[in-house]
């Protein structure tokens, strides 16, 4: 699911689950600057706090994970 809000800013939110457990949402900002696709997240947009509540799948679905994953998300008028 995608929700539009008009500050410029996108959510992504995940489908609600029948075990009641909460949704989680990542933020996605609008980049008014070029990013360099290099593996280094040296651009302003990156310095902030990124998604990091995930949970295992497999093996083990529903529990924590055995590695830490951080994951940021922008877009401009080309791409997300």
């Amino acid at each position: 699911m995608l929700h539009v809000i008009n500050a410029g800013l996108l959510l992504f939110t995940a489908v609600s689950r029948a075990d009641g457990k909460d949704s989680k949402v990542i933020e996605a900002l609008r980049c008014n600057s070029k990013i360099k696709i290099d593996g280094i997240l040296s651009e302003r947009i990156w310095h902030r706090a990124g998604f990091t509540k995930f949970v295992e799948r497999d093996p083990n679905e529903g529990t924590n994970p055995t590695q830490r994953t951080e994951v940021w998300v922008a877009y401009d008028d080309e791409a997300i």
